[in-house]
């Protein structure tokens, strides 16, 4: 995903387990490309009144591990 991401009004993101989940098991991931370096930027998902998300997992595959850039809020 390059872009924001915004969950209308009465809406739910909702990936295909509705229990957490990790990594190393099934669940749905989004990777995200997302105002890398940008910590100030826009988040990668807004929620509008009413809206939610839940049952997925968000990464960052750019991220690198020793030594971190900053993003923007996920949600």
């Amino acid at each position: 995903m390059r872009g924001d991401v915004t969950v209308p009004a009465g809406v739910e993101l909702r990936g295909c387990s509705g229990v957490p989940h990790h990594t190393v098991s099934a669940g749905a991931m989004l990777l995200v490309y997302h105002n890398k370096g940008c910590e100030g930027g826009t988040p990668f998902v807004s929620l509008r009144p009413g809206a939610g998300a839940r049952g997925l997992t968000v990464w960052y595959p750019e991220q690198p591990l020793k030594e971190p850039v900053p993003y923007p809020w996920t949600v």
